[in-house]
């Protein structure tokens, strides 16, 4: 499934906000790094979703996805703005099932068998900014742990995909 360039453009302004690639800039930029990751998104993502090569194994496959999922989970837990949404989660569970959806979301040798996504969000209150901070913790995470910036944007991309599910809003233009 490929993005919409609805989802994209979401996805962009998420990375402008949160400067997962913004080196010096803030995460309280001006919206230039946001136009600038929209063209990259958009250049990079149609060709995610075609090559052969699955983006799991193009971000370090099981043990490098893992590492960073665990720096993700402590940069999400330390974030006194989401605090509130992960006061009743194990890290080790939201690590494991992070996991088990990334390595999926990511055309990994695993297939997802949690919860349906509306099912499991709803009604824990999670909206755009909420979903904006996890995503913008997830590319930092990313970056951190030397994930090219162009895969980065992919996996972005793919993320997007799920933002209507997490937040139970709908996109309007399909």
């Amino acid at each position: 499934m490929i993005a919409s360039r609805c989802e994209i453009a979401y996805v962009s302004n998420l990375a402008g906000c949160f400067g997962s690639q913004g080196g010096a800039k803030s995460r309280n930029n001006n919206g230039q790094a946001a136009v600038a990751r929209a063209i990259s998104i958009l250049n990079h993502t149609d060709r995610a979703m075609t090559d052969n090569d699955e983006l799991f194994e193009k971000l370090g496959g099981e043990l490098h996805l893992k590492k960073v999922i665990e720096d993700f989970c402590f940069r999400a837990f330390q974030d006194a703005e989401l605090a509130p949404y992960l006061a009743d989660i194990d890290t080790e569970q939201l690590g494991t099932l992070q996991y088990q959806f990334l390595a999926a979301a990511f055309d990994g040798p695993f297939e997802y068998t949690g919860a349906e996504l509306t099912a499991a969000f709803a009604g824990r209150g999670i909206h755009g900014p909420q979903y904006a901070r996890v995503c913008g913790h997830f590319a930092d995470a990313m970056e951190a742990h030397g994930i090219e910036p162009h895969l980065i944007d992919q996996a972005l991309g793919r993320l997007a995909i799920y933002k209507d599910r997490v937040t139970g809003d709908t996109n309007v233009d399909g």
